[in-house]
Order: C-alpha cells, then sequence, then structure tokens
C-alpha cells in the first residue's frame, strides 16, 4: 500500500483476515507499527492474541513478531497519486489481462509515489497481493511475469529485503522493480485512503 501507516490503522480497527497469507501481512505490518511505538514484543504479542481472538489463521505469532521487530525498514507514508488517462492507455497496451491491469496500476501508484529519478522502487509482492485482495502466488508467477513480458515494469534483482535463519517460513521479501512507462504524478483519478479497488473501477468503468 502506499500509505502504510493508514494500512496498519485499519488492520486494526477492524476484524482478522480470513485468508492465512493476509492475516500474516497484517500481524507483521501491526508488529512494526508496535516497534516504531516503542512497545515491547511481549506488548505486541499480547495485543494481536486479543485483536484476532487468538484465532491467528496458523500464523505463529511469536515469529512473526519477531521477524518484524529485527526487520529495520520504517512503515511508509506516501504522499498523494493521481492517474491520468495516458497512465490508463499504458496500463491498457501493456496489460492484456484484468487482474495484469490491476497489478499494473498498484505498480504504478507504487512508482509515483517512491520510484527515484530512474523509474526504480521497492515493493514487496506479498503486500501487493495483500492490497488487491489476490493470491500472492499468482501475483508473483502470472502478473508480474506477464508485465515484464509484456515491458511495463523490469523486476531487479537487488537480493536486499529478504529475511533468512529461522525466519525464511515468514520471508515476505521486497521486489526491486523499474517502471517503463512515463509516471509523472498528474491526472483526474485520485487514489484515497488506499483503495485501489474503487480507484481501478472508477478508472475502467470510465473506459
Amino acid at each position: 500500500m502506499i500509505d502504510e501507516i493508514a494500512e496498519v490503522k485499519n488492520y486494526m480497527a477492524g476484524e482478522p483476515p480470513e485468508d492465512r497469507q493476509q492475516m500474516y501481512r497484517a500481524c507483521y505490518m501491526i508488529a512494526k507499527y508496535m516497534k516504531e511505538d516503542g512497545k515491547s514484543p511481549v506488548d505486541t504479542v499480547s495485543f494481536l492474541n486479543e485483536w484476532s481472538g487468538r484465532s491467528t489463521r496458523g500464523v505463529n505469532l511469536l515469529q512473526c513478531v519477531n521477524a518484524a521487530y529485527t526487520n529495520e525498514n520504517k512503515l511508509r507514508r506516501g504522499g498523494q497519486v493521481y492517474i491520468s488517462d495516458a497512465d490508463v492507455e499504458a496500463i491498457i497496451e501493456h496489460s492484456p489481462t484484468e487482474t495484469d491491469r490491476k497489478v499494473a496500476l498498484a505498480l504504478l501508484c507504487n512508482a509515483k509515489a517512491f520510484a527515484d529519478r530512474r523509474g526504480v522502487f521497492q515493493a514487496s509482492t506479498e503486500g501487493l497481493a495483500s492490497w488487491l485482495g489476490m493470491k500472492g502466488p499468482n501475483v508473483r508467477g502470472r502478473n508480474l511475469r506477464r508485465l515484464v513480458e509484456w515491458r511495463y515494469i523490469d523486476k531487479i534483482d537487488t537480493g536486499k529485503g529478504k529475511t533468512s535463519g529461522r525466519f525464511t517460513k515468514y520471508s515476505r521479501g521486497v521486489s526491486c522493480f523499474k517502471i517503463l512507462v512515463p509516471y509523472e504524478n498528474t491526472g483526474k483519478y485520485a487514489l484515497k485512503d488506499n483503495d485501489i479497488n474503487s480507484l481501478y473501477h472508477a478508472i475502467f468503468k470510465a473506459q
């Protein structure tokens, strides 16, 4: 998501996700938020147990919280993101399926919020999948592969952002991408409250 602080607050105010991978994402992000807020791992596990009703969908909370507390990356807060008609045309041209277009839109939002002057930015594939309500293996194995083949993005292997050791099971590695289409932050469509599905609907319903 573009605003990870808002993402965490939505998790904490809502119900735990049903999907195991999304549940992991929620617990992991809440743990990072509580770490930045100065809370101890014990406090965080206690909160997550209460929040989840002790039904963690198979997620090992101790290992999940330890993974969050050993990760040095801070939660991100992006600025306002706008999508133009030219952006939409590029998505259509480079995305052969509806799910590809959804992933392309999410990547473009990340690029507009976080890319450097070369168009390079980082994003978690699990985070993208959770944001879009899709399955991580499908996003990695199908959509991202096609978007590379159709020259919408390049995927850059940096080896960074991956956990190791006893936390490998819970790794949600960050991938590095380069956007290959223009990504100027202008346009008539705005991403509001991290709601990528509403943005997608507003754009493609108008086509």
